[in-house]
């Protein structure tokens, strides 16, 4: 059964916890990587004015992990 702190994400049951885990991992991987906040808001196709509404160039990493978290809880 799913409640208000899971969902349903690839056939799968995502509690919070494990999404705000899945979250700061992939985070951590592109700053490892060398990865700006702008390549990564376009990998996960994010329009330019949705988060920042100055489009990417102002851009840092809290914006992509809003967008992330936004994306997992709207799914």
């Amino acid at each position: 059964m799913q409640d208000a702190k899971t969902k349903m994400i690839e056939d799968r049951l995502v509690t919070v916890d494990e999404a705000f885990l899945i979250t700061a991992e992939q985070l951590k991987f592109w700053m490892a990587q060398d990865v700006s906040p702008q390549e990564a808001m376009e990998a996960l196709e994010i329009r330019a004015n949705r988060i920042t509404g100055a489009g990417w160039k102002k851009a840092d990493w809290m914006d992509v992990g809003l967008a992330l978290v936004k994306t997992w809880a709207d799914h």
